[in-house]
């Protein structure tokens, strides 16, 4: 299994490597991330009985809604993500996800049913590691630098396409973020994940978390286009109106 070979993997590496810290994507209890921007999907009209192309503005949230530590793997339950908007309908709901950290610097996501599956099996300390689903995608590599390729279909990597690539690297202004505590020369690493019939880019911020996030289908009308508005933790509510 992925999850069991990457706890190894990080046993191995700690002899050679210096570790990340744990905060490289804060999935402290209570964080929360707002994000907003355009969506375009299809929509029946009863009328014509035809799918016909709508676009909105949405506002999506994204929350930590509880943490457990198991041995080497940290798990954080999260509500709502900018994934949910990559196939938006109306009234679509925020789903549910859990992130996976192994070690300090691999971070696997689950989704859905599968999320909450994983959470159950990782609660419970009588369970094995080895019967956690192994439905997760390695999503995050810490640490983040220009070049770097990780997860995915190593058999594409040449092509760069069903793999995760660090395609660049700028300064990020962290000001407009005062609940991320004051970040030392942060940056902005854009990863992208490219196949055949659709990619996605995230923009990540070390120390912050996703701060942009598009996704974009190459047939059927589905694409979303969403930058962070808002962080914060529990003690500081939310501030915008979130759809």
């Amino acid at each position: 299994m992925r999850i069991i070979c990457a706890i190894l993997l990080t046993l191995c590496g700690t002899l050679f490597a210096a570790p990340q810290e744990p905060d490289y994507f804060p999935l402290v209890k209570g964080n929360y991330w707002v994000y907003r921007g355009e969506t375009k999907f299809l929509v029946r009209n009863p009328a014509t009985e035809k799918n016909e192309p709508k676009t909105e503005v949405l506002t999506w949230r994204m929350e930590v809604v509880d943490t457990i530590t198991h041995n080497l793997l940290f798990a954080a339950l999260i509500k709502g993500a900018p994934h949910d908007l990559a196939w938006y309908e109306p009234g679509k709901a925020r789903g549910d996800y859990l992130i996976v950290r192994v070690g300090t610097a691999t971070y696997y996501l689950y989704s859905g049913e599968t999320a909450l599956e994983a959470w159950a099996k990782i609660k419970d300390e009588t369970q094995s590691l080895v019967d956690l689903d192994d439905t997760g995608e390695l999503f995050l590599d810490a640490p983040l630098m220009d070049g770097k390729v990780f997860g995915g279909d190593f058999h594409n990597l040449l092509r760069g396409r069903y793999c995760w690539v660090v395609e660049g690297e700028t300064p990020f202004n962290p000001k407009r973020f005062p609940a991320a505590g004051k970040l030392v020369n942060p940056r902005d690493f854009t990863l992208t994940y490219r196949t055949n019939p659709d990619h996605v880019f995230i923009d990540f911020v070390p120390g912050l978390g996703i701060v942009g996030y598009q996704y974009g289908h190459h047939g059927t009308l589905s694409e979303t286009n969403l930058a962070l508005i808002e962080f914060g933790t529990a003690k500081q509510g939310t501030k915008t109106p979130v759809r």
